[in-house]
């Protein structure tokens, strides 16, 4: 038959007390039943830390197993009495860990053995004890798990032991432990009441409150970083503005055609790179963009020859729209005297019109331009600036210090 041998050990128990009335006369009532109320808003299982009780082999494997987390005073567990009215006991194991002795091993036969967190209350099991105890329960030679004592009204299976035939030490224990939870009609109102979180949220996300749904929604972080703002639009009332800034591109490419040459993709700013690739971003699906450009031209040859072309080159879909100012050429005696001007609208003039510009001398020059892209298609687009020289054989320079300024606003 399976035999019980209790362990005795500090262990605290609030609701094992009793009360008095206004006069400070006992009161013959089950008063610990009624502090028990209290813990009617938890189901039995650990409370804290997630290793509450956990019952493990020595570091050095021996006949003994020990309990506990290894902190003093940590180790929390609700233990669930069976008599109707009991309720639940909330225990704390105040020592760091306490050693539970197994029995000796069987010559020739395996079994198994349990550990078990009880709660001795006279008031439900007659032990004439009020007192919180560690359990050993060693199992029969070759037969079935033990299971819990029969007189017991309140306990808890914290872990099984299997005992090999003919063992000197414990190596392995099977935690039984779980979780306290919330009881369900406490639940069913938390359910109700609860608003979830997104299923997968990455580091830099941002939360919202969808106020159609009574749901969170997930705001993906930006590629670049994350602004927002009201939008009554959008069900979750707000937008991402992800602002991407590209700066310094520096091309020492001699352009001495009249081919129009790509300046690059966008891959970030490298001082290490001597022809930043920056000039052409991807705008992605239903967006809006603020465009700015400023081009530090070096003119290397006299004359309107080596002043420099420009050109946007667009995917189908986008919706492009700019204006330039830039030195323009204005005599012999005055190549510096004009400033050029110009407004793009969108379609065919907006981005698929050579400009030429510069003052075509050997003066360094600065030309801004700005613009707002919209994509109103459901796939990434491509926006890009081209530059060429205005005649074969001369020379000009985009410079370092040239930058491109690309913000999200919508």
């Amino acid at each position: 038959m399976p035999t019980t041998t209790l362990v005795n050990t500090t262990l605290a128990a609030n609701t094992l007390g009793a009360r008095t009335d206004s006069g400070g006369g006992a009161v013959a009532d089950l008063t610990a039943e009624e502090s028990r109320l209290a813990n009617a808003t938890v189901t039995p299982g650990y409370l804290k830390p997630t290793n509450a009780f956990i019952v493990r082999p020595q570091a050095s494997p021996n006949m003994t197993v020990r309990v506990g987390s290894g902190n003093a005073k940590e180790d929390h567990y609700v233990v669930g009495g069976v008599s109707a009215g009991q309720g639940n006991y909330c225990l704390r194991l105040d020592v760091a860990t306490q050693n539970i002795t197994i029995s000796a091993a069987e010559a020739s036969q395996t079994r198994t053995d349990e550990i078990y967190l009880v709660v001795r209350d006279t008031a439900y099991d007659s032990s004439a004890l009020v007192l919180p105890q560690l359990a050993y329960r060693k199992g029969d030679a070759g037969g079935a798990i033990p299971g819990p004592d029969a007189t017991w009204k309140a306990w808890a299976l914290l872990a099984r032991v299997p005992v090999a035939a003919g063992a000197t030490s414990i190596s392995s224990v099977t935690d039984m432990r779980f979780t306290a939870g919330v009881p369900d009609g406490l639940l069913a109102n938390l359910k109700t009441n609860f608003v979830p979180r997104p299923g997968t949220i990455s580091t830099g996300d941002l939360l919202l409150g969808n106020g159609s749904t009574n749901s969170v929604d997930r705001l993906p972080r930006g590629s670049r970083s994350n602004v927002l703002r009201v939008n009554s639009d959008l069900s979750v009332g707000w937008s991402d503005i992800g602002v991407s800034t590209f700066r310094y591109m520096q091309a020492n490419e001699g352009n001495n055609t009249t081919t129009f040459m790509d300046v690059g993709r966008d891959q970030g700013y490298d001082p290490g790179n001597d022809i930043q690739r920056a000039f052409v971003f991807n705008p992605v699906a239903n967006s809006r963009y603020i465009v700015e450009v400023f081009l530090v031209v070096d003119m290397s040859n006299t004359g309107t020859n080596s002043r420099l072309k420009l050109l946007w080159g667009l995917s189908n879909g986008l919706d492009w729209m700019w204006s330039l100012i830039a030195p323009s050429y204005g005599s012999t005696a005055n190549p510096t005297g004009d400033v050029d001007y110009r407004a793009f609208g969108t379609g065919a003039v907006g981005f698929n019109t050579q400009v030429t510009v510069g003052t075509g001398d050997n003066n360094t020059d600065g030309i801004r331009i700005q613009g707002s892209v919209i994509n109103s298609g459901s796939g990434s687009g491509t926006l890009g600036l081209q530059y060429a020289c205005e005649t074969a054989g001369q020379t000009a320079y985009i410079q370092k210090n040239s930058y491109m300024r690309i913000t999200r606003i919508a």
